[in-house]
């Protein structure tokens, strides 16, 4: 999710106005979101180490270490981590993208009702905001259950992303492209869902792929897996496999690419 990325705008914005002494706190951003992008958890939680101290800084260790373990699959670790980022966070902006990210966790791990909870949360706290609308999105969609609403959702999100201007920074160019791209991976998957039109959902996949930034592999292997996902609802596993595959390559450790293995790519295919 694109979450991660949000948090290092914001932390980049508040330590470039409020503190006099920026190297350390930019160096972790800058090495962390490094190994987020390559999909490398383990070194991501190994350089917000740093961040282990009293004080703000800790909940910013919960909450990339509890992102990671996230990743990972290790969801008790993980909900422990972001369950104390969220009691030390007083930000409401970041307090509610923490309990976003914990919808994320309990979604992962089934626990469906409390992953609703969490995204309905976050929308009553930060309505601007895609990702929790996304989120029950996921989650309908995954149960196979309220297409229709799936799809509002899903639409909902996207209209949120379409009209943010990309601007200012290298930073807030990635965010915005990211959450764009799994916006309409998720849009596609929600219209296939539906029952939509073939070309539509051809349409919105290309431009998912397109826009993603190629080099934040966790995220293009979420729009791929989604992707994958429309294709299934359309009974169209041949272009499906394509996208399970580029998924489970790109990100063998993370959530998407432990989903597209489970799914739809058989261990050992080549």
């Amino acid at each position: 999710m694109t979450q991660l990325i949000v948090v290092v705008v914001i932390f980049a914005f508040f330590f470039g106005k409020a503190l006099r002494s920026i190297s350390r706190q930019k160096r972790i951003l800058k090495t962390q979101l490094e190994a987020y992008r390559r999909g490398d958890y383990r070194g991501q939680m190994k350089a917000v180490e740093g961040y282990r101290r009293k004080g703000p800084e800790l909940a910013h260790y919960f909450f990339y270490r509890g992102s990671a373990l996230a990743q990972l699959g290790q969801f008790d670790e993980a909900e422990d981590a972001l369950r104390r980022s969220l009691a030390i966070k007083t930000d409401p902006r970041l307090t509610s993208i923490c309990r976003s990210e914990l919808g994320s966790l309990f979604l992962e791990a089934g626990k469906w009702d409390q992953a609703q909870e969490c995204f309905r949360q976050s929308i009553a706290e930060t309505p601007d905001r895609s990702s929790p609308h996304r989120g029950i999105a996921e989650l309908f969609l995954r149960r196979g259950m309220r297409p229709g609403d799936a799809l509002t959702e899903a639409q909902t999100a996207l209209a949120l992303d379409r009209p943010q201007a990309s601007s200012k920074g290298e930073l807030a160019k990635l965010n915005y492209n990211t959450n764009l791209a799994e916006s309409l991976a998720l849009v596609a998957w929600a219209v296939a869902a539906n029952e939509g039109a073939e070309a539509q959902v051809d349409k919105l996949v290309n431009e998912a792929v397109a826009v993603c930034d190629p080099n934040t592999k966790p995220v293009l292997a979420e729009v791929h897996y989604f992707s994958a996902m429309a294709w299934t609802a359309l009974a169209k596993p041949a272009e499906a496999a394509v996208h399970f595959r580029q998924a489970a390559d790109l990100d063998p450790e993370g959530t998407y690419g432990r989903l597209a293995v489970s799914t739809g790519v058989p261990t050992g295919t080549p």
